[in-house]
């Protein structure tokens, strides 16, 4: 495979323990660390780099979640709910990530973060403020 042959072990083995580590600190790895790992450094084409971030995550995700859960710092009733939206909404997401251009994935991918970003830093100036 072509991409494959563009990055290396270490390469792949070093955005995986830098997701690994933001997703423990923050909750944060999938897409926000991921996505852009796989495509600016290990050069994987966008929706591969989207499928193979979905699939780590759930990986990632396990013992993060097991050591907050001992910390008490899961709320499962929540979680349940967010699962039950999240399955189809994944379905729907991945049906229209096929039938889109890559380049459109890219902008949007860029305006979320963008957006994300503008949030968190509005949020914590108000809060400042406050």
């Amino acid at each position: 495979e072509i991409a494959a042959a563009r990055w290396s072990t270490g390469l792949a083995m070093g955005v995986g323990l830098a997701a690994g580590l933001f997703s423990g600190l923050l909750g944060v790895g999938g897409g926000i660390v991921l996505v852009p790992g796989f495509v600016y450094i290990l050069k994987l084409p966008l929706k591969k780099a989207i499928g193979t971030s979905l699939a780590v995550i759930a990986v990632i995700a396990v013992p993060g979640t097991v050591i907050h859960a001992l910390l008490g710092h899961v709320s499962w009733e929540l979680a349940f709910f967010l699962m039950a939206g999240s399955i189809p909404g994944a379905y729907i997401g991945a049906r229209i990530t096929m039938r889109t251009a890559e380049r459109v994935l890219y902008v949007l991918f860029g305006l979320l973060i963008a957006l994300l970003g503008v949030a968190f830093i509005v949020n914590e100036i108000m809060v400042m403020i406050d």
